[in-house]
């Protein structure tokens, strides 16, 4: 962005690559970027989970997500917590969907409480 041009006091990484690609001329649909570390973040979860929330269907929020980020990893895990936050508004079983869905996935409980998250830069 042009110094000065604005007083946020940040700006994420994703949307300052996608603005620096249609500077450059690119179309819209081809904005979306991945620098490899900071662009498949947990932040990124936050615009499908209302999409979610909004009765979008899985493949809505995957395709919110990916407005602004080119992330396979961040596509998944959108449709999969649509699903899951879905289930749960639906039948207020949080315990029961939050194991079956980190099965579907191939995690546990165990598992997650010891590994790095795939989300995380």
């Amino acid at each position: 962005t042009t110094p000065g041009s604005h007083n946020d006091c940040y700006a994420s990484t994703c949307h300052r690559m996608f603005f620096a690609n249609q500077q450059r001329g690119l179309p819209l649909q081809q904005c979306p970027d991945n620098d490899g570390h900071n662009v498949d973040t947990m932040d990124g979860l936050v615009l499908p989970v209302g999409v979610a929330l909004a009765g979008g269907s899985p493949d809505e929020a995957a395709s919110c997500a990916a407005v602004t980020r080119s992330s396979p990893q961040l596509n998944q895990y959108s449709a999969v917590l649509a699903t899951m936050l879905q289930s749960v508004i639906r039948t207020g079983e949080l315990p029961a969907i939050v194991s079956r869905t980190a099965a579907a996935v191939g995690l546990s409980a165990n598992r997650l409480a010891a590994s790095k998250s795939p989300m995380t830069a």
